[in-house]
């Protein structure tokens, strides 16, 4: 499944990366944007074999709150302090070339819709984040408890 046809499955598609107030909206709805599939879409394009599923989370949230077994980690943020991880492309470059698509997944949502758009801005055109997150997404059978 192409951008163009995910385009369908968008629930919120009026909030999108240039929106004004999109901040407060997204903290507010659990970084809902543009670039968000739902979770059941998520989980189609991953069985199916037409995305990739890159897990943006640290390996202790990865740990804690569990994980999807077929998805990469791929930490978006490192260190005690959290900051953004700066070998996050090369590691993503190992898993996912960049003309495939990339489901970007993370705790809540909030993080995916930064690494989303910053995988855009570096060449990944078929990235996109997971609405709601791990949190979101409880209800599937793919997490998995460590």
């Amino acid at each position: 499944m192409s951008y163009a046809s995910a385009q369908t499955f968008k629930t919120h598609s009026n909030v999108n990366a240039d929106s004004p107030g999109r901040d407060n909206y997204v903290a507010q709805n659990t970084a809902v944007f543009e670039r968000d599939l739902t979770p059941e879409v998520s989980w189609q394009l991953l069985n199916s074999g037409a995305a990739v599923l890159v897990d943006i989370r640290t390996p202790e949230e990865r740990k804690t709150f569990g994980y999807v077994e077929q998805s990469a980690l791929v930490p978006w943020l490192t260190g005690s302090n959290k900051i953004r991880n700066p070998r996050f492309f090369l590691e993503l470059s190992k898993v996912v070339d960049k003309q495939q698509q990339v489901i970007l997944l993370c705790q809540t949502g909030k993080r995916s819709a930064d690494a989303v758009l910053a995988a855009l801005k570096a060449g990944y055109a078929q990235a996109y984040g997971v609405q709601g997150g791990i949190e979101g997404a409880r209800h599937l059978p793919w997490l998995k408890t460590a």
